[in-house]
């Protein structure tokens, strides 16, 4: 009879569990797109990042159709994993919105399902069911997908949940892809889950695993080490993004709080955890505690580090980890209470839970806007134009009249062929001319005229290509390549995620044979 009451009890809260998973994500499934601060421009920004992507740039850089068409490196710095999955789902078919819904809603289910998976690795079914509902229900998380718009976040957010259970699991042959992936996906918090991760696996005796941990880093080198070092061509390190201090939790973000996480810390600190090793239980409840530390204002000398207001940017970036990381404080508390105060807790965080999802899901709009309205809009998708490079002395305000032109001298300009990143045309200068290529110069742009390579000027408002010729007919050619480091690195990266696949697919065939 037990047995039945469990089961039934088990199959009650999966029901509970899909029924709430659909209801957060059912404005996704609505005509249109979330109205959200950041949604439109990663739509934008994806719809360049494909054009760039299927004329054969790879590793997509340089964003030819943004800037009023002048182009700017934007995507050499800025997370290009949820763009490269995106560019892959409109390749399938489905349309520049549709590909972003499907990313969110897949992180979200993924989230789900290996939050769950790691919380089994300690809890009780049950008891790992309910505290999933903590995740799918993060305040923050809801702030992520419907106020803010944050495709990169949300996707970084489940591929942590993935890392931490192979990470667990020690499914060493996945692990380096899923930390490949959390690299690509969010800048500033692939940074906090990386630190995160590594000190998960020191406090569970996982050491052995870290080199494959920083074997994903080296698949993914191809986009940090470039943008690392390079950060020194563009004006991100010379500005701040946002004033952090306006961001802390105070009213409304106060709703960005989880009232089931703060209530689990506290109760937490009287609980002696019964079944689960209690330096990890320690290692959580500092995870959650920090995490939730650095968004309230007495954190502000924290903030007042320059590296850190420009890394982070935001204050409230923090309560990511809580989002997996709280739903085992929740666990903790219902496993370790006493047996007739489970129902009384499991009532209690579900209520609080749905309570605040609520008032997050009640201010979710959609609009619906055409195609067009995304693939032809040519602003920087940036907050502040910070990855302008430094040489540039004023920014464009509107599209150049012609794509090649003559500023000196005089001559018939014969265009052959032009994409996002390539020129080939012909000039017939009567005289000694200037030509000036409307795209904003970046190291990769090279220019040869009759076959010979030729010195680019870029010293002008804009920071455009230009070049002097002769009097006579030249035949020029412009395109945007790898530099020969960022090469080394590309190869660096390519070497490293052969081997990681073919360790990889040696593992899955002796598992195989073992099964056989």
């Amino acid at each position: 009879m037990k047995r039945r009451q469990l089961q039934l009890w088990q199959f009650l809260c999966v029901v509970i569990l899909v029924l709430l998973l659909g209801t957060v994500l059912l404005p996704l499934f609505l005509p249109g797109f979330p109205i959200t601060d950041d949604g439109d421009w990663m739509i934008i920004r994806l719809t360049s990042f494909y054009q760039n992507f299927r004329e054969g740039q790879f590793p997509v850089r340089y964003l030819a159709r943004l800037n009023y068409h002048y182009g700017y490196p934007v995507a050499n710095f800025l997370y290009p994993g949820f763009l490269y999955i995106g560019s892959i789902i409109h390749a399938a078919g489905l349309s520049f919105v549709n590909s972003v819904k499907l990313i969110l809603i897949s992180s979200v289910i993924a989230l789900t399902l290996f939050t769950y998976r790691w919380l089994r690795t300690f809890f009780p079914p049950i008891t790992s069911q309910v505290a999933v509902i903590q995740s799918i229900l993060s305040p923050y998380l809801l702030f992520d997908i419907y106020k803010r718009g944050s495709v990169g976040e949300v996707l970084a957010i489940a591929v942590s949940s993935v890392c931490l259970y192979l990470l667990e699991a020690e499914m060493v042959y996945l692990l380096p892809f899923a930390m490949a992936l959390l690299i690509v996906s969010h800048n500033s918090l692939a940074l906090v889950f990386g630190v995160i991760l590594c000190m998960y696996a020191l406090v569970r005796n996982k050491v052995r695993l870290i080199p494959w941990m920083l074997l994903g880093g080296l698949i993914s080198a191809f986009f940090w080490v470039p943008a690392i070092f390079e950060s020194r061509f563009v004006i991100f390190n010379n500005i701040r993004v946002s004033n952090p201090f306006l961001y802390f939790a105070y009213l409304p973000q106060l709703q960005l709080l989880s009232v089931s996480i703060i209530l689990s810390l506290v109760v937490g600190i009287f609980i002696r955890p019964k079944r689960v090793a209690r330096a990890t239980n320690y290692f959580v409840f500092v995870v959650c505690a920090v995490s939730i530390f650095l968004v309230i204002p007495i954190s502000a000398p924290f903030w007042t580090f320059d590296t850190v207001a420009r890394i982070f940017q935001f204050p409230y970036r923090f309560l990511a980890p809580t989002v997996i990381f709280g739903s085992w404080m929740v666990a903790n508390v219902i496993d370790n209470s006493q047996k007739r105060y489970r129902l009384l807790w499991v009532a209690i965080f579900t209520v609080t839970s749905i309570y605040q999802a609520v008032f997050w899901l009640n201010r979710t709009e959609t609009v619906i806007k055409t195609e067009g309205f995304y693939t032809t809009n040519e602003a920087t998708t940036t907050v502040a134009n910070e990855y302008m490079p430094k040489w540039i002395k004023a920014f464009p305000s509107q599209r150049a009249e012609r794509e090649i032109e003559l500023i000196k001298g005089s001559g018939a300009i014969i265009i052959h062929k032009s994409n996002s990143q390539k020129y080939n045309f012909t000039v017939n200068a009567n005289e000694e001319a200037v030509v000036r290529i409307n795209a904003m110069y970046y190291p990769g742009w090279g220019v040869s005229d009759n076959g010979q390579p030729k010195k680019i000027d870029f010293d002008n408002d804009f920071g455009l290509i230009t070049f002097p010729i002769s009097g006579g007919s030249h035949h020029i050619q412009a395109e945007f390549r790898e530099t020969v480091f960022r090469f080394i690195i590309d190869t660096l990266s390519a070497l490293a995620f052969i081997g990681a696949l073919v360790l990889a697919l040696n593992a899955f065939k002796s598992k195989l044979k073992l099964h056989k």
